[in-house]
C-alpha cells in the first residue's frame, strides 16, 4: 500500500547511517557532504559550530542524533508533535520558553544567502510566538488515497490541512476525524440493479468500509465501472434521493421507484428510507439541541419527524420554521451530506474543531457514526450537535 511504502521510507531515514557504526555500512554506498551545525544564542551573543560529514537524504534529526553521539559538547532533546512531526525542545540545555517568548529558529545558510524553514520543527501554535496567529495558517484539499494493488482496492480520503503541516500531522488528522471509517474493512459487498418489469438483474461487486454510505459506494462504483451509473437530487426533508440508474428513472406519472433492498443471508429487507413524494405519517416530537463547549452554552429546538426522514430533513424543518437556526452542509462523494457549521460556527482543522454528533434516548448518550443525511431519529430522542475538539 502507498502509505506503507511511506512510512518505510521514513524509517529507513532515521535508521543508522555511514560512520554511526552499523557493521555493513559501507561508505561508499551512500554520498557524502560536508556541512556546518551552528547554534546561535542572540541574547547571549554565542555561536558555536559543529563541522560534520552527512550522507545525503539523512534529515536533519539524522544529523542531530549523529552530533550528540559523537561530539560530547553538543546535545538536544525533542518530542513528537501529533500535527508537527518531531519538534525541537531544547540544544546544550537550553529549551524554548513560552513564557519568555522564547524557541528555537531554524534557517539554512548557502552562499551567504539565509532562509528560515518551513518545515516540521518550526514553532507551533500555543509555544509562545508573538507572531503566531493559528487562523493565519492558509487551509487546503487534499485527497489521501491507499492503494493495494494485489487487492486492486483504492480507498480515498479527502480532507483540508494547514499549509506546512507535514505529512505525519495529516496522517494523524485522518486518522483521528475518520476512525469510524477506517475500524474495519475493506470488506466486498454486491451491488444489484434489478428491473421487474424487464426481469434483469446486473451484479456490481465492490468493496466498502465501515462508516461508508450507500452514496459513497455509488460513487465509487460509477468512477470505476463503465456500466454503471446514477443521479441524485438533494432533497430538503429526506437528503440524497435516488433519481436514476443507468439511465433509467422513476416516474410519478407511471408510479414507478427505485426500491432500496438489502439482502443478508437469504434474508431480504426494505430498508426504512421514505419515497419521495409519498404521503407524510403522523410526525414524532424529537428534540435538537446545540451544545458549545468551548462557551459552556446549549440550546434546544423542539421539532417533528416522520419515519424515513433522516435528521438532514429535521436540521431544514428547523431553519425554514426558525429564524434561531441555521446550518450548513456540503456533499461529498464519499460520505455523503456532511455538516460544516451550526449557528454560524463552523469546524476548523487550524483549531481542530469539529460537530461531533450524538442521540440521548432513555437517558443513555451515544455518539453516531454516521452523517446527518444517513442517521434517522426515533420518538422522543434528543438529537445532540456538540462542538468540541478532536485534540
Amino acid at each position: 500500500m502507498a502509505v506503507t511504502v511511506i512510512s518505510f521510507l521514513c524509517i529507513v531515514a532515521l535508521l543508522p547511517f555511514s560512520g554511526l557504526g552499523r557493521r555493513d555500512d559501507h561508505s561508499g554506498d551512500l554520498k557524502q557532504m560536508y556541512i556546518k551545525m551552528t547554534v546561535t544564542n542572540k541574547f547571549a551573543n554565542m555561536d558555536i559550530s559543529y563541522p560534520t560529514f552527512v550522507s545525503k537524504g539523512i534529515p536533519l534529526f539524522g544529523v542531530l542524533n549523529h552530533l550528540q553521539d559523537t561530539n560530547k559538547n553538543f546535545s538536544f532533546t525533542y518530542r513528537i508533535n501529533k500535527s508537527l512531526g518531531i519538534y525541537l525542545e531544547s540544544v546544550n540545555g537550553l529549551a524554548g520558553s513560552a513564557v519568555n517568548h522564547t524557541y528555537w529558529e531554524l534557517l539554512s545558510k548557502k552562499q551567504n544567502h539565509i532562509t528560515r524553514l518551513n518545515v516540521a520543527l518550526l514553532p507551533f501554535p500555543g509555544l509562545g510566538r508573538r507572531d503566531d496567529h493559528s487562523g493565519d495558517l492558509k487551509q487546503m484539499y487534499i485527497k489521501m488515497t491507499i492503494t493495494n494493488k494485489f487487492a486492486n482496492m483504492d480507498i480515498s480520503y479527502p480532507t483540508f490541512v494547514s499549509k506546512g503541516i507535514p505529512m505525519f500531522g495529516v496522517l494523524n488528522h485522518l486518522r483521528i476525524t475518520t476512525k469510524t471509517s477506517v475500524k474495519k474493512g475493506p470488506f466486498p459487498i454486491t451491488v444489484t440493479v434489478t428491473n421487474k418489469f424487464a426481469n434483469t438483474a446486473v451484479n456490481y461487486p465492490t468493496t466498502v468500509t465501515t462508516g461508508m454510505p450507500m452514496f459513497g459506494v455509488l460513487n465509487k462504483l460509477k468512477n470505476t465501472t463503465n456500466n454503471f451509473n446514477f443521479t441524485y437530487s438533494i432533497d430538503k426533508s429526506y437528503g440524497i434521493f435516488l433519481e436514476s440508474v443507468n439511465g433509467l428513472a422513476g416516474s410519478t406519472v407511471n408510479k414507478t421507484y427505485w426500491e432500496l433492498l438489502t439482502k443478508k443471508g437469504k434474508k431480504i429487507t426494505r430498508l426504512n428510507v421514505a419515497k419521495k413524494g409519498e404521503k407524510a405519517q403522523i410526525p414524532d416530537s424529537i428534540t435538537v439541541t446545540v451544545i458549545n463547549k468551548f462557551t459552556n452554552s446549549m440550546v434546544s429546538y423542539p421539532a417533528n419527524v416522520t419515519t424515513g426522514m433522516p435528521i438532514f430533513g429535521v436540521l431544514n424543518k428547523l431553519k425554514d420554521a426558525n429564524s434561531n437556526f441555521t446550518f450548513t452542509y456540503s456533499v461529498d462523494k464519499s460520505y455523503g451530506i456532511f455538516l460544516e457549521s451550526v449557528n454560524g460556527l463552523a469546524g476548523s482543522t487550524v483549531n481542530k474543531t469539529y460537530w461531533e454528533l450524538l442521540t440521548k434516548h432513555h437517558g443513555k448518550t451515544t455518539r453516531l457514526n454516521v452523517g446527518i443525511g444517513c442517521y434517522q431519529p426515533s420518538k422522543n430522542e434528543i438529537f445532540i450537535m456538540n462542538f468540541t475538539t478532536w485534540a
